[in-house]
């Protein structure tokens, strides 16, 4: 693919599709880092209670700082669409990892949870419910870095008024009183990773 965004971002490929969004990787025109870039889907993209759950996710992500959080660059508009430009963390889904090398020694696991209880109490604290705390959305860095949090689609401020997109919730981490139709709360972020 040959498309450049806001005239800096030059998209390569994709890397990642999910039910309303594509993630890209691109090239930064000014320095050439590769980044991600976060779109609506083409059909999502006519649908305006996606685009407001797209915007809420932007908006919450830029204003992000955790080291276990992916980190945002800048939010972009550009022919009617918004761009989630964020860093590119380089590794595989923890989904993916396990299916691929089984379980993690348990000192690993202790360490991964503790540092995701970070992250969370930090969003916590600013108001903030993921709303889809799963393997899926942990990024694993080849680096050895610190596991991500990415995948914001479903997180909201909590008493924004917003309806939460409970249809994105992943069963089998998701808190009972989410399953019975209530809103996410900062406890069912912390079920779903005591389930993980």
């Amino acid at each position: 693919m040959d498309r450049v965004l806001g005239g800096r971002y030059r998209l390569t490929r994709e890397v990642a599709y999910g039910a309303t969004g594509i993630v890209w990787r691109a090239v930064d025109l000014r320095g050439g880092a590769p980044v991600a870039v976060k779109m609506l889907r083409p059909e999502a993209a006519n649908r305006p209670d996606l685009v407001a759950a797209f915007v809420t996710e932007t908006e919450i992500v830029a204003g992000l700082d955790h080291p276990c959080l992916v980190r945002p660059r800048e939010v972009l508009e550009q022919d009617r669409q918004r761009a989630l430009v964020m860093e590119l963390i380089e590794g595989e889904d923890l989904r993916r990892r396990l299916r691929r090398t089984g379980p993690v020694p348990p000192a690993i696991a202790a360490d991964v949870a503790a540092r995701l209880a970070g992250a969370l109490a930090y969003l916590h604290r600013r108001g903030i419910v993921h709303g889809a705390v799963q393997p899926g959305n942990l990024l694993v860095p080849v680096d050895g870095g610190p596991v991500r949090l990415v995948d914001f689609g479903a997180a909201r401020r909590v008493g924004a008024g917003s309806a939460w997109p409970t249809t994105q919730a992943t069963p089998e981490y998701a808190a009972p009183e989410v399953i019975v139709g209530a809103p996410p709360a900062p406890a069912s972020d912390v079920y779903a990773l005591g389930i993980l």
